[in-house]
């Protein structure tokens, strides 16, 4: 509505890749089983391409990776005991927060973040042509 306020110019040359991505086959089975839900939101709102394949199947990987290291976390807790018996930090909870570290970084690049989620402009899908038999009721 404001027009180009920064006066940059606008590229003109930006490619368009084909819409949509379907999942990678080097994705773990617990990627796997996380890849549809991702992909079907951000199909909706006209964000995923062909080109975001790669790195939404590392989102769903790392997903997978904090999912699997926050479940043992959960189930054995933040504090363990070493070989030593003395009190550590899980190393389950260092893998989950590195995952979740990748996970918002790449959460970001989507625009699946409410801040980043401004930043994020997509073109609206076209209108769908009416079929002969809505034409006739």
């Amino acid at each position: 509505m404001q027009g180009n306020p920064g006066r940059r110019p606008i590229s003109q040359k930006e490619p368009e890749p084909e819409r949509g991505a379907d999942a990678p086959e080097w994705l773990s089975p617990d990627a796997l089983e996380h890849w549809p839900t991702i992909a079907r939101q951000l199909d909706e709102v006209g964000v995923l391409t062909k080109m975001d394949q790669v790195a939404l199947g590392l989102y769903c990987e790392a997903f997978a990776g904090w999912k699997n290291a926050n479940d043992r976390v959960v189930k054995h807790g933040a504090i363990v005991k070493s070989p030593n018996n003395y009190p550590i930090q899980s190393p389950f909870l260092a893998i989950a927060n590195k995952a979740h570290e990748q996970m918002v970084k790449l959460l970001i690049e989507f625009g699946m973040t409410p801040a980043a989620r401004t930043k994020v402009e997509v073109a609206k899908k076209p209108a769908k042509k009416d079929s002969a038999l809505s034409k006739y009721l």
